[in-house]
């Protein structure tokens, strides 16, 4: 049985699964298997893959696309090894990845998975410089243990990149595999489980390579689809937060909850996580927001607790009821003077401004919204760029209309020219013909004809008469 299994969902990275492959092939640590699930692509990617020989590769592919995390959970079931890496189709690994984190687990056996830093790359494979992209920086980050790790994941989100992980299948065996219904924070998902029950550590050196596609091309791209499914499925993750079952485990993650209230009730740990939710004055979209009302609202409907919430914090329906109405949490706009643009693209540049303007004091969503931003700005030059490639190809088609018509004309001057020397030689003949004839009538041969013609037909009358 193989020490690690090397898990790869494959889908449409013809350009780059076959770098993925050899980056593993040519690690320092050679005892693993490499898993790959093809999730029905529609490019070369699997005649990249099959290019490959090594019998450590197992290939699996898929007819219908499942998804990546159906995808993943499917190639870790096929795996066997002890260990469980997990590499994007078009990332890729630096040569001692697996040697440093498996030495790492085998001497830390507390810990259910270890992770590190990343370095960003193009399309192309070039260092990715781009400072003011979400991704630029947010692989490093300080050394945490589980409990601080769970109180950033409620606050600001993922941090841990996904294609640096090696995870032990016992804890997978614990936990669980991915939430395959998720596609934007199945990842987080799984991290926060596994930092409910163990610890993690991130190595503080880059062991992956890690794309940052153009145009937001990756499945973690800051755009408007990703965005929303974001908002929707990280109000779900959230919802594991519910699962702290003592006050002890809540302080740890939550120390400030000790400050805002002075007893602690197990039962109501529900109610102290809502209360920190509410306060996230950075939430995007209000996330938090509407995953605390809705913490309200599940224990109100019990008598027992809402007269408990009444009788120890003052908190009651009419409360609730009043911050119902406090946040906008369907990011509703007022009716404004003025048509809103039909047009699709200034619709979109509308309503980003738009959001840009109502949420300017929130730091973190400004970002996000100035990258879509940036995303449309970037298209609209794509889309200028070809407009003056179409121009120049017009240009070059008129140039070339313009030879062609020179070329016809100068070969028309030719015909003409030929047919008009033609004109003048017949017309020389015609006149040497009838000078030659002028000749010929005004010869004495002619006269004699003349005289000899006149003679025969007189004959011929006489001859006539006679008869008659």
């Amino acid at each position: 049985m193989p020490k690690v299994s090397v898990i790869i969902a494959s889908y449409n990275h013809e350009d780059y699964v076959g770098e993925a492959i050899q980056s593993v092939l040519d690690q320092s640590f050679q005892d693993f298997e490499i898993v790959i699930v093809d999730d029905a692509s529609t490019d070369k990617s699997v005649e990249r893959i099959k290019k490959f020989k090594d019998k450590r590769i197992k290939l699996i592919i898929s007819e219908l696309n499942k998804g990546q995390f159906a995808t993943t959970n499917q190639a870790i079931l096929a795996s066997k090894g002890k260990y469980i890496s997990i590499l994007n189709s078009d990332d890729a690994y630096f040569p001692d990845k697996l040697e440093r984190q498996v030495k790492f687990l085998e001497a830390h056996p507390m810990y259910a998975a270890v992770f590190s830093e990343a370095h960003l790359i193009d399309d192309k494979g070039n260092n990715f410089t781009d400072k003011t992209h979400f991704y630029f920086g947010i692989f490093k980050q300080p050394k945490r243990d589980r409990f601080e790790w769970l109180r950033y994941f409620f606050y600001h989100g993922n941090a841990l990149c996904h294609g640096s992980s090696l995870v032990r299948r016992s804890s997978h065996n614990k936990i669980g595999l991915y939430n395959e219904i998720l596609a934007q924070v199945a990842d987080l998902d799984l991290w926060i489980r596994i930092c409910l029950k163990q610890d993690v550590f991130v190595i503080k050196k880059e062991l992956v390579k890690f794309r940052v596609r153009e145009n937001q091309k990756n499945m973690s791209g800051v755009n408007l689809t990703n965005t929303n499914r974001f908002l929707w499925e990280y109000q779900l993750v959230l919802q594991h937060y519910l699962s702290i079952d003592t006050i002890s485990t809540l302080l740890r993650i939550f120390p400030e909850v000790k400050n805002d209230f002075n007893k602690l009730k197990a039962p109501l740990i529900s109610f102290y996580i809502a209360q920190l939710a509410l306060k996230v004055n950075d939430s995007p979209s209000f996330v938090h927001q509407h995953f605390a009302l809705d913490i309200f609202y599940d224990l109100l409907k019990s008598a027992a607790r809402a007269q408990t919430l009444q009788k120890d914090y003052s908190f009651n329906i009419s409360d609730f009821i009043k911050l119902t109405g406090k946040f906008n949490l369907f990011n509703l706009r007022p009716p404004q003077e003025g048509a809103i643009p039909d047009n699709q693209l200034d619709s979109q540049i509308y309503g980003l401004m738009e959001k840009i303007r109502q949420e300017s004091s929130h730091d973190s969503k400004l970002g996000t919204y100035i990258d879509e931003s940036s995303s449309i700005i970037k298209k609209l030059i794509e889309d200028s760029k070809n407009e003056k490639i179409l121009i120049a190809e017009l240009k070059a088609d008129v140039e070339n209309l313009k030879k062609e018509k020179a070329e016809r004309v100068e070969e028309l001057q030719k015909k003409n020219a030929q047919l008009l020397a033609e004109t003048q030689e017949t017309r020389s003949q015609i006149k040497y013909l009838t000078h030659s004839l002028n000749v010929i009538q005004s010869s004495k041969f002619f006269k004699l004809w003349r005289k000899y013609c006149a003679i025969r037909e007189r004959l011929m009358r006489s001859t006539k008469d006679k008869t008659s």
